[in-house]
């Protein structure tokens, strides 16, 4: 089932897919997976050169592998740079297939991973009105995990060293159920302003990791 059919049309998905590919400074030559490929949106970014595999749990394009990564999962080979954008937070056991990630992962290699913050001054505003998330008990695409930026941290630091972090902003908030925050969101400089609190004005956060070496 695709839960976002339109994302490869939405100018800040696709910004915030650039701005992570970029972080994964992938070189000719080197192998990168994809988890949760969705539709194969950051293939087109990455350089040529590459051997790319993408994984989703549902088949949307050609070559995708299909692959139920939820609380873990096994793939043949190890990689240069890996890709996990917008997924952690639908899974029922994150954590377990934080490990798998791990495993995967070549000992000096990258993994790019976005997360939303379901902490925003947009979403503590809604819950002074009573309007909390509105996808609630429909599992198709709903986050399971409502992380904030301290959580996020904290549960990747378990297993990786954060590199580098950032945050990407909604500024045409074509996906917003509330009507009322899109003018506001494209009247205020979102960009500037998650640049003094990721925290309070960054719609998710973009993670540079590097695994843990024992």
């Amino acid at each position: 089932m695709d839960n976002w059919p339109e994302m490869e049309n939405d100018p800040d998905a696709i910004a915030r897919i650039k701005k992570a590919v970029a972080l994964l400074d992938a070189k000719e030559g080197m192998t990168v997976l994809d988890i949760g490929c969705h539709k194969q949106e950051a293939f087109q970014y990455l350089p040529d050169g590459i051997t790319y595999y993408g994984v989703n749990d549902t088949v949307l394009v050609p070559n995708t592998i299909r692959l139920n990564i939820d609380g873990g999962f096994e793939f043949p080979l190890k990689v240069d740079r890996m890709l996990c954008l917008e997924v952690l937070e639908h899974l029922e056991c994150p954590y377990g297939t934080l490990q798998s990630l791990s495993k995967v992962l070549k000992d000096n290699g990258v993994l790019v991973v976005s997360l939303p913050n379901e902490a925003t001054l947009f979403h503590r505003l809604r819950c002074l009105f009573g309007i909390v998330d509105q996808e609630c008990f429909n599992f198709p695409g709903k986050h399971l995990h409502l992380p904030s930026l301290r959580q996020s941290r904290k549960f990747l630091k378990d297993l990786f060293l954060i590199e580098k972090e950032g945050g990407y902003v909604t500024q045409h908030a074509k996906k917003c159920r509330q009507k009322w925050i899109v003018p506001l969101i494209k009247f205020l400089p979102m960009k500037f302003l998650s640049k003094i609190s990721l925290s309070l004005f960054a719609r998710g956060f973009i993670f540079k990791l590097r695994k843990k070496l024992t």
